[in-house]
């Protein structure tokens, strides 16, 4: 099989070819991210936006703009919005001639077991159906949390999540948590569980899961 017939087989495997826009590709570029406030939905921009046009977005009333950041995987794939019954396209609307599509829902967000905030990160429960690709040949961090399971980068250089990101903070992790380097032999598929347990940290990135890579 050919290299191209293999990243058109790895693509099938993360999602439906003819969905276009559930389809995120937006390279090492910024996406922004705007949230209905009646709802709580987050709504992701299908192309990549400067910080110059995202902060110059006319949005419905009802909305607010809750931040803008780089993806860490190579391809991504929604597989369905928030509530929807089934597997299918998302949910789109324009904002000033763009697209932007229905991906997520925030949950709850976590504390110690000291009823605290946690230094340096915060953990929220998202409602999402996400599934990511990292090209073979790539090194990557992999977090492990206080349970001990794998979580993924999902983004980088990122305002979302966490007021006060930015990549000139250093990453403060929680007690037990480790980061471990991996160099993909392979494409790896990631399907996060829904809901994905994210954590966003003051360094402006995200690991999600948890997952089993099994690496």
């Amino acid at each position: 099989m050919s290299k191209a017939s293999q990243s058109k087989a790895k693509n099938a495997q993360l999602g439906d070819p003819s969905l276009e826009y559930n389809w995120i590709d937006t390279g090492d570029q910024r996406a922004g991210e705007i949230l209905e406030l009646a709802t709580r939905n987050v709504w992701l921009s299908h192309k990549p936006l400067t910080r110059q046009q995202y902060e110059a977005l006319n949005l419905p009333e009802g909305f607010v703009k809750c931040g803008i950041g780089c993806a860490s995987m190579d391809l991504a794939y929604f597989r369905r919005s928030p509530n929807a019954k089934q597997d299918g396209p998302l949910d789109t609307m324009q904002v000033d001639s763009r697209i932007f599509v229905r991906v997520a829902r925030p949950g709850h967000i976590e504390s110690t077991q000291d009823d605290k905030a946690y230094d340096g990160v915060m953990v929220m429960h998202v409602y999402k159906h996400h599934s990511l690709l990292f090209k073979a040949g790539r090194t990557i961090e992999v977090m492990s949390f206080a349970d001990g399971r794998d979580y993924v980068p999902v983004m980088h250089d990122s305002a979302i999540g966490i007021p006060g990101a930015s990549r000139d903070n250093k990453r403060q992790l929680p007690e037990v948590w480790t980061v471990r380097e991996i160099q993909l032999k392979h494409d790896l598929l990631v399907h996060l569980p829904t809901p994905t347990r994210a954590a966003f940290f003051l360094s402006a990135e995200s690991f999600q899961g948890p997952v089993t890579l099994n690496l």
